[in-house]
């Protein structure tokens, strides 16, 4: 049922599913915040980042949460004509400063980095695959969305080096 243009992408989401599918039972579960990206941050006068909007938060999979945050952090909530995205290691070095500083990742952790990056794009882009499909989307809208999940999973692999870069230098 899927046109051809976007069997690749279909294919990198169902091989970022169900690898983390496969690596889960290796994963540690915590209370995980579900939508780490600006839009949910409030910096306080005292210069603290609070999430906020913890209507997706629950028990998860903390590498997940963090490689949705690695990924989303390249996001400007106001500007969301600019939500294409190129890795900015200042930006993945920061998240990663803060959230190391209150819990390290495991071995296994580390080796599901680049595909708990890729997560959210492949849970999003077969959920919109989806619709488009039951609901017949197409066009300029879905051109769009799809320009942004291609965008996702074609960086998400840069950001996932950087960050492993970052963690190893520590």
């Amino acid at each position: 049922m899927l046109p051809g243009e976007w069997r690749p992408l279909h294919a990198q989401f169902r091989a970022t599913l169900l690898a983390v599918r496969d690596a889960v039972a290796g994963l540690p579960v915590a209370v995980v915040h579900g939508d780490a990206w600006p839009g949910n941050v409030v910096v306080t006068g005292t210069g603290e980042v609070v999430l906020i909007d913890w209507a997706n938060g629950g028990l998860g999979l903390p590498i997940v949460d963090l490689g949705c945050c690695l990924l989303e952090c390249h996001l400007d909530a106001g500007r969301p004509e600019a939500w294409h995205m190129s890795p900015d290691p200042g930006l993945i070095a920061a998240v990663l400063d803060g959230y190391t500083r209150w819990r390290r990742l495991d071995d296994a952790e580390r080796a599901a980095l680049a595909d708990g990056i890729r997560f959210a794009a492949a849970y999003i882009g077969a959920i919109h695959f989806e619709r488009a499909l039951m609901g017949g989307v197409a066009g300029p809208a879905m051109d769009a969305r799809l320009g942004r999940l291609r965008n996702r999973i074609a960086v998400s692999q840069a950001i996932a080096d950087l960050a492993a870069r970052h963690l190893g230098a520590r």
